[in-house]
């Protein structure tokens, strides 16, 4: 399944019900303790989230009456949130501007949730990031404009530090 252009947020917020089902406002403060400094998440955008993946079978969802006080709802993973999840998880991130919150918070997952399959990821992300690599280089030589010769040499420095990073995050992790 290729990757959308833009962050994706939703097959992201369903690993947080990976192993316990949650309420909105619980997510929304783990996700900002855990995540906020590599993703900025309004909570008002989290809840339009979370009733999108509900409507799209990805969440369960039950009311919880409280007394005295509005209801709650808690949210539970699906088979289908599960396999979508994994499917995100599993897949290296396609646009190198991206990296640095998907493919963190993919690493974020995999830590978090001690799950195998991190030196495949790391090893298609390379694969992609060569690629992309090589269609710069290839078209770097007909390039006569100085600017656009510094944006190439700029992206192709980007590719290439995310490159020896995802090194040292399997050195680290």
């Amino acid at each position: 399944m290729p990757e959308d252009t833009f962050l994706s947020l939703q097959p992201a917020l369903l690993g947080f019900f990976i192993n316990a089902p949650r309420y909105a406002y619980d997510l929304s403060r783990e996700f900002e303790h855990d995540l906020g400094r590599v993703w900025r998440l309004g909570r008002s955008l989290m809840y339009a989230q979370l009733k999108e993946l509900a409507e799209q079978g990805y969440l369960a969802m039950d009311v919880v009456t409280q007394p005295n006080r509005p209801a709650r709802k808690i949210y539970y993973l699906t088979d289908a949130g599960r396999i979508r999840f994994a499917q995100w998880l599993n897949q290296p991130t396609m646009h190198i501007r991206n990296i640095r919150v998907e493919f963190l918070v993919r690493l974020y997952f995999f830590r978090t949730l001690n799950l195998p399959g991190l030196q495949e990821l790391v090893t298609k992300q390379k694969a992609v990031l060569g690629e992309m690599e090589d269609a710069l280089e290839k078209n770097a030589g007909d390039i006569q404009d100085d600017y656009w010769r510094l944006v190439v040499d700029f992206r192709l420095g980007q590719i290439r530090a995310v490159q020896q990073w995802l090194e040292l995050c399997l050195q680290t992790v």
